[in-house]
C-alpha cells in the first residue's frame, strides 16, 4: 500500500499543468495588451492566439525572437 500511495505521489508532482489559451488583440484588449506583456507573463506550454488587426507600438517588431528562446506557441485565430 506504501508503494502505491509513494508511486501515485510522485506522478502528480510530475504532471505538467493544463496549458493555458490568451487572447491579445491590437486594440489592447484580451487578456494582454500586447504581443510582448502575453510573451512575458505565459508560461511553457501556453499558447498566445492573436486576433486580426495592425499589432503597432514598442516590442511589436521584436517579439518573434522572444518566442524563440520559449515554449510558448503564438498562432492566429
Amino acid at each position: 500500500m506504501r508503494y502505491l500511495i509513494l508511486i501515485s505521489w510522485i506522478a502528480l508532482s510530475l504532471a505538467k499543468p493544463a496549458a493555458e489559451t490568451y487572447l491579445v488583440n491590437p486594440e489592447g484588449t484580451g487578456d494582454f495588451p500586447t504581443i510582448p506583456a502575453a510573451i512575458d507573463a505565459v508560461v511553457d506550454g501556453d499558447v498566445i492566439d492573436l486576433t486580426d488587426g495592425m499589432f503597432t507600438g514598442a516590442g511589436h517588431a521584436t517579439w518573434m525572437s522572444l518566442v524563440r528562446r520559449t515554449n510558448v506557441s503564438v498562432r492566429h485565430t
